[in-house]
């Protein structure tokens, strides 16, 4: 089965991102880091600017360790090939969900989720679109959905990094399928697990896409 491809689709520019929620994805200090946390930060920075300056990457992360935590991601040994996600800060918090891969996997993560779980009815694999490829595909409750990586000069410069999540919609009166960006990942440096999330929520699960954010950038952190 062929595997699906962003320009299968185009983007649909009359539909930019309209974020309603502010994330902070960090990880607990060392790139061997056993914990990563996501946050919150809607409350004390607005998701109004998509347009994230240094001066607003830095001002998200300041105000992170304040608010409340919304998942943390733990796996057992730095070389462990599974996270599971939490909810809140604690160990003893509700699962909800989990990331897994292998040295065979080809880039590829499995994301799976409790039985009962309001954010999946099912796994989902994420897979890069091709080899050597920094573009991911996934695809939940039959709509595709692409993670898109952008680096150094086409993310502007200084060696960022932006990845932007597009979720496939039926547009315009021609019932033509576009791709529309509903969340960016932003880090100040292309091989950073630490940045700023701007989500839709009214588009997609936060939880879901939290964890293939985190997923993405261990993909993108081991290449």
């Amino acid at each position: 089965m062929k595997t699906l491809q962003p320009t299968d689709f185009p983007v649909a520019e009359d539909l930019p991102l309209r974020p309603t929620k502010t994330l902070f994805i960090g990880t607990s200090g060392s790139t061997f880091s056993l914990t990563t946390g996501i946050r919150d930060v809607t409350a004390v920075v607005p998701a109004k600017d998509t347009e994230l300056t240094d001066a607003a990457l830095e001002e998200v992360r300041s105000k992170a360790a304040s608010q409340p935590a919304l998942m943390t991601l733990a796996r057992a040994a730095w070389y462990s090939f599974k996270m599971e996600a939490r909810t809140g800060d604690a160990a003893s918090g509700g699962v909800l969900g989990s990331l897994s891969t292998s040295l065979l996997s080809m880039g590829c993560w499995t994301l799976s989720f409790p039985a009962d779980s309001p954010h999946s009815s099912h796994e989902i694999e994420m897979r890069p679109v091709g080899i050597g490829r920094r573009a991911h595909v996934f695809v939940q409750e039959s709509v595709p959905y692409f993670w898109d990586v952008e680096e150094g000069a086409e993310a502007g410069g200084s060696g960022r990094c932006v990845c932007r999540l597009f979720k496939v919609i039926t547009a315009g009166e021609d019932g033509q399928k576009k791709r529309r960006e509903i969340a960016r990942f932003v880090a100040r440096r292309s091989r950073d697990r630490e940045g700023v999330l701007l989500l839709d929520g009214d588009a997609a699960d936060e939880v879901v896409v939290g964890l293939t954010c985190v997923a993405l950038l261990n993909r993108l952190d081991s290449f």
